[in-house]
């Protein structure tokens, strides 16, 4: 099965869409009125504004998550278009999906397919829709094949077999494909996996959704990655965890201005912490005999993350690799309002990317590094923040998936076994959140202050 891939459409795909807004869906059927002048100055980002609206992304609830990046659905605003009909306006953007989409020609091989954002607005009213069309149809005025419109909210869809632009038929039955059950592991996470096929067939086109369930258990007693020993293994008695001797070679500087977070950071850098055995852990296994300089700062991110890895160089000497360095930025108005817990749990998460982008850099070949991160290192992160912050089993399963939700590993789990408990992944997004904002209040919602010891 392909994975779904977003290629830049041109301005007549964009006109050929805007034609079949007005063929197949009902907004063109409602009383039409003059567009905000506000709207005509930046249509994109007043429609970026009522995405995050309907959303409810605000200031004041930095713990809700926006609804459709839950599932896995993501937007590429930086690719929007919008274009005019009438006074309508309809904006369009790329979407990336978790779910794979194809579709099948007179079962024919699969075909991958490419799906947009729609917001069209009329007026006073905005609808939000997520749009389907195949076979790709890039420059081509008069389009032939099956479109669907789908509501971004509740999925509900419009199928409409096209010839040269214009619908000869909407009648669709529904199909099965042969469905299927797999078993695996995940960074010390059992799964079974099942997964199963939607398909609706207008005339010779098949349009599948593929969804994949995992039924997953997690605990402290559980296996673990052959990389990770947990806390109280190999270290001669007692719940501690004795970490292994860093190397040498290796050096992570904290030259943080603010200095709450400053502080905070030193608590994952001291080599008595149990936190610090996770980073030495990863350190041993990708550093090999290489010299390592990272050094932390508190910035603006390029990308607006909360953090990034900027600057990664490798040296190389005779084709030998003998020095990496990189910087890690954290984003100073972001971790303000971050507690410890969540601070920590993304500064981890930046080392593991700095020490797996040097591994790229070593091997030339870029790797999906949150995925390994997701299979390698959930499970020893979740040990570690427990351990060195007396969370529950829970907060700290929830904080460890922090900055992987839009992973394969994640985006196939439906639910999570925690300590004998069932939650959904939606209550483990919602529980990592917590750590990561205030509330209307001014307050953590959950966690310690970035300045409290």
């Amino acid at each position: 099965m392909k994975q779904l891939k977003l290629i830049h459409r041109s301005h007549l795909f964009l006109v050929m869409l805007v034609t079949l807004a007005a063929i197949f869906i009902y907004s063109c059927q409602k009383e039409q009125s003059a567009i905000p002048e506000a709207i005509e100055e930046e249509p994109i980002g007043i429609a970026m504004e009522v995405f995050r609206q309907k959303n409810k992304e605000t200031v004041s609830d930095t713990s809700n998550m926006d609804y459709r990046q839950k599932l896995g659905r993501t937007v590429d605003w930086g690719q929007a278009y919008y274009n005019r009909l009438g006074d309508t306006l309809v904006v369009f953007a790329p979407v990336g999906l978790s779910e794979a989409l194809y579709y099948y020609q007179d079962d024919s091989t699969s075909t991958e397919i490419n799906s947009w954002i729609r917001l069209l607005n009329a007026g006073d009213t905005w609808q939000i829709q997520l749009i389907t069309m195949f076979p790709d149809s890039v420059g081509q005025e008069r389009f032939s094949g099956l479109a669907i419109v789908n509501d971004w909210y509740t999925g509900v869809g419009v199928y409409s077999t096209l010839l040269d632009g214009r619908p000869v038929s909407r009648q669709h039955y529904l199909t099965a494909r042969g469905n299927s059950k797999t078993m695996l592991s995940m960074g010390g996470v059992n799964c079974t996996s099942s997964t199963y096929h939607s398909c609706v067939t207008a005339g010779s086109y098949t349009h599948c959704t593929a969804h994949t369930s995992l039924d997953c258990t997690y605990s402290d007693e559980g296996p673990m990655p052959e990389e990770y020993q947990g806390p109280g293994e190999g270290g001669g008695g007692g719940p501690g965890y004795n970490p292994p001797p860093p190397t040498k070679n290796w050096d992570i500087k904290n030259e943080i201005d603010n200095p709450c977070l400053r502080q905070t950071i030193d608590k994952s850098l001291n080599r008595s912490k149990p936190v610090m055995g996770l980073i030495t852990d990863i350190i041993k296994e990708l550093d090999g005999d290489n010299i390592v300089n990272i050094n932390v700062i508190d910035g603006i991110t390029k990308t607006g993350r909360p953090g990034e890895v900027t600057n990664s160089t490798l040296t190389t000497i005779g084709g030998v690799p003998k020095r990496f360095v990189a910087t890690i930025v954290l984003h100073e108005n972001y971790m303000p309002d971050a507690s410890q817990e969540g601070a920590l749990a993304i500064f981890i998460h930046e080392v593991l990317h700095a020490y797996l982008q040097k591994a790229d850099l070593i091997n030339k070949a870029k790797t999906n590094q949150h995925q390994t991160m997701a299979t390698k290192y959930v499970a020893p992160m979740a040990s570690y923040l427990q351990e060195l912050f007396g969370l529950s089993q829970y907060d700290a399963f929830s904080l460890a998936w922090a900055g992987l939700t839009y992973t394969g590993a994640y985006a196939n789990v439906t639910s999570f076994d925690i300590g004998g408990t069932t939650y959904l992944k939606s209550d483990v997004t919602q529980a990592s959140s917590r750590y990561m904002g205030r509330g209307a209040d001014g307050n953590l919602i959950m966690g310690r202050e970035l300045c409290d010891n």
